[in-house]
């Protein structure tokens, strides 16, 4: 009988015990299932405030930037190099080497010039926008000043762009349409969410970018001015290193 008694109590302590770590698994389970919806909840919220902060950014600048037909023909000219050159795209895109860019354009040219059969229907497309064969090519009113001066910036910008957003284009053709800006923005970020400092480091990447973009954009220089280059030495001049540099990683 005691014998009984004795392995009652001890099914029961075992009961307990196992009842006892099942309650602890359990709350375990709840306290990281919590955990990682809290920090869900915390990235969405930051990328909400920081898309939030762009478009307020970029908003006010879509009038001007639609009021000048330049900005519409560099994005046509840009899009149809992209699409009808892929070869040389390394070339002309790279704004740290005048030499390559005017190189590989114009090889493009040739290229276009001299292998219709074998331009895709997207190329043809853009080309009755833009013929690099036929139109000739303008500047950009000084948008993309400044930015071959920080060209290894917008290169590693190209790879979270050519990675992340659609059709993969490069920074120089996505900063010539604000829809493309924003959308690429939230794009980056909404794949970038689960990784805090990989964020931080685009984040502070795309926030140089954008600060150089207004500046650009609000002081356009009309291409047709006969002064104009003379009226960016003075800017030069006059700005020094006012504008926000890029400080990558910090």
């Amino acid at each position: 009988m005691e014998s009984y008694h004795c392995l009652s109590i001890l099914i029961i302590v075992i009961s307990l015990f196992i009842y006892s770590n099942e309650e602890l698994l359990s709350s375990s389970i709840s306290l990281k299932h919590n955990s990682s919806n809290q920090r869900q909840i915390i990235a969405k919220t930051k990328i909400k405030m920081d898309m939030r902060r762009i478009r307020y950014t970029l908003e006010p600048l879509r009038s001007l930037f639609n009021s000048r037909h330049v900005y519409q023909k560099h994005y046509n000219i840009l899009k149809t190099l992209w699409t009808c050159c892929p070869d040389q795209r390394i070339y002309m895109f790279d704004m740290g080497d005048i030499h390559q860019t005017v190189t590989g354009r114009a090889n493009c040219h040739d290229f276009i010039r001299d292998n219709q059969h074998r331009l895709t229907s997207k190329c043809k497309d853009n080309l009755k926008l833009f013929d690099p064969t036929r139109d000739a090519a303008i500047c950009d009113g000084r948008l993309l000043r400044n930015m071959a001066n920080n060209d290894a910036f917008v290169v590693e910008l190209s790879n979270y762009t050519e990675k992340y957003c659609t059709g993969g284009l490069y920074p120089m053709i996505i900063y010539f349409n604000i829809s493309q800006i924003i959308q690429c923005e939230q794009d980056i970020r909404q794949r970038l969410r689960n990784n805090p400092q990989t964020y931080y480091i685009y984040d502070a990447l795309s926030s140089n970018l954008l600060d150089i973009y207004v500046h650009n954009i609000n002081n356009y220089r009309d291409c047709g001015d006969p002064h104009y280059w003379d009226k960016e030495e003075d800017d030069d001049e006059k700005e020094g290193t006012s504008l926000p540099k890029f400080e990558y990683g910090k």
